[in-house]
């Protein structure tokens, strides 16, 4: 899942790990509620410019695909995986999607109106 993040990221200092950056962002951006793709999903809270961070993947290191696991490359470009624990985890599928992740880091990759649904494209397996 890793890919070049969005222009208007901030660069991240090389000897930060992946999980130094606030998680906080996720709780004042989106929120849980009821989904109509799939049961629980993920929702703007206030209108959310393309290119925002909307948060941090937190979780436990897993070896075991998995629901709520994300596949990502680490700095020195090692796949890992995590199984999501934080609000990040009820981001549902939609093709297109208006947000992916890059590394940990939850983008918007469009506007996303307050109240939308913030949805990921899971990719060809999904």
């Amino acid at each position: 899942m890793s890919a070049t993040p969005p222009s208007s990221r901030p660069p991240t200092p090389a000897d930060a790990p992946p999980l130094a950056l606030p998680s906080a962002a996720s709780d004042e951006l989106v929120a849980v509620g009821v989904s109509g793709i799939h049961g629980s999903g993920l929702f703007a809270t206030r209108d959310i410019p393309a290119e925002t961070l909307l948060g941090v993947a937190e979780g436990i290191a897993t070896k075991r695909n998995g629901p709520h696991v994300l596949w990502y490359d680490d700095e020195q470009g090692v796949q890992r995986a995590l199984r999501v624990t934080n609000v990040l985890r009820y981001a549902n599928h939609a093709r297109p999607g208006n947000a992916a992740f890059y590394g940990l880091e939850l983008w918007s990759t469009a506007a996303i109106p307050a109240g939308s649904e913030v949805t990921l494209d899971y990719g060809t397996d999904w």
